[in-house]
């Protein structure tokens, strides 16, 4: 009877250790959800924007750049929708398809420092290590 007990506590106890990690992860999305703006300007606005969304359990969101060359056009600024986003408490990595004939697929990651600032890194191109790749130094400019 008293390993029926025990067995029944331990079971007990494992549950809510493992509820309470899950709680506490999905938790830590609110670090990362809200608006992020590069500190690099182009024409007074921020050359990278990341917005974070939570849909349910998931993240979402999009990336807007600005001053890009595409297709012999300078200037050019693109939103791109954010897809395979994950976030493991201090780092939100995601991809963007960037338009166009060669349809460039592009990994990156938003790097917490701290509450309001990170670090954003593209880190592969085309499923290859970046090299000279984008870098950004990021503000919150709002969660939400």
């Amino acid at each position: 009877m008293n390993k029926f007990f025990t067995i029944v506590t331990l079971t007990i106890i494992v549950s809510s250790l493992a509820f309470g990690y899950e709680v506490g992860k999905q938790d830590d999305t609110g670090r990362i959800v809200g608006v992020w703006k590069s500190i690099d300007n182009i024409n007074n606005e921020p050359q990278a924007v990341v917005t974070v969304n939570r849909s349910e359990k998931q993240l979402e969101g999009k990336l807007v750049f600005r001053g890009l060359t595409q297709n012999g056009e300078e200037n050019v600024t693109v939103e791109l929708t954010i897809t395979n986003a994950s976030f493991d408490g201090t780092t939100f990595s995601f991809r963007v398809t960037f338009p166009g004939p060669e349809k460039m697929v592009t990994d990156w990651e938003l790097k917490l420092r701290n509450d309001d600032e990170a670090a954003f890194d593209m880190v592969k191109e085309n499923g290859k290590p970046a090299e000279d790749a984008p870098s950004f130094v990021m503000k919150r400019a709002r969660t939400n």
